[in-house]
C-alpha cells in the first residue's frame, strides 16, 4: 500500500522517541509505540510497518492518531 502521511516532530520529541525505542527499562508496549511512530516518520508503508513490528493497521492508526492529538503524552 501507499506510504503514511508525514508526521510533524520536534527535535526534542524525535530524541525522546529514539531513547524510548532503545530502552531496556521501559515496557515492551512503550518501546513498540515509539518504534511505530519512528517508522511512520521515516515514511514507511503500513505493510512494511506491519511486517517489521508484527502489528495490525488499526494499531498503527491508533498510535499515530494519539501522537497527532496528544503528543508523546498520548502514547
Amino acid at each position: 500500500m501507499g506510504s503514511i502521511d508525514k508526521l510533524e516532530l520536534s527535535p526534542e520529541d524525535r530524541k525522546e522517541f529514539l531513547l524510548r525505542s532503545r530502552s531496556y527499562t521501559l515496557g515492551s508496549r512503550d518501546v513498540l509505540r515509539s518504534l511505530t511512530i519512528l517508522l511512520c516518520l521515516e515514511g514507511k508503508s503500513y505493510d512494511s510497518i506491519q511486517d517489521a513490528l508484527k502489528i495490525s493497521r488499526p494499531v498503527i492508526n491508533k498510535w499515530k492518531g494519539r501522537y497527532k492529538q496528544h503528543g508523546i503524552q498520548g502514547l
